[in-house]
């Protein structure tokens, strides 16, 4: 991205973002952030977005849902270990192996409430 801070460039490139009309593509022309900040812009480009009209996009909400799994991944990990100590490899397997954004969060409340790793197990049906 050289000139990346360019008000010219910058300019240039919401004018033609701008045209675009289908709502998927606007929505990612939004990554123009992330490669901003490659060269240390970000911020005037986030600015330059201001207004920009856009739906919500899809791979920025994808890398969003792999960054809660990986959380609520660690913070199930955490709270078994902490409350019930070594976790059987099954188990972790399990937790690890999961993507579902609602069976995790459901399981950290589970893990939250019960008093036994067998009494998780059951609760979480694995």
């Amino acid at each position: 991205m050289k000139k990346g801070n360019d008000p010219g460039i910058m300019r240039r490139w919401r004018e033609v973002a701008d045209t675009v009309t289908d709502r998927r593509l606007k929505a990612e022309l939004r990554l123009v952030a992330v490669y901003a900040q490659l060269t240390g812009h970000e911020r005037q480009w986030q600015k330059n977005l201001e207004g920009f009209d856009v739906q919500e996009s899809v791979i920025v909400k994808e890398w969003q849902d792999e960054a809660k799994v990986q959380i609520l991944v660690e913070n199930l990990s955490t709270i078994l270990r902490e409350k019930f100590g070594a976790v059987p490899d099954e188990v972790v397997a399990k937790i690890e192996g999961t993507t579902d954004l609602t069976v995790l969060r459901h399981w950290n409340l589970v893990a939250a409430k019960v008093d036994s790793l067998d009494k998780f197990r059951q609760g979480a049906n694995l």
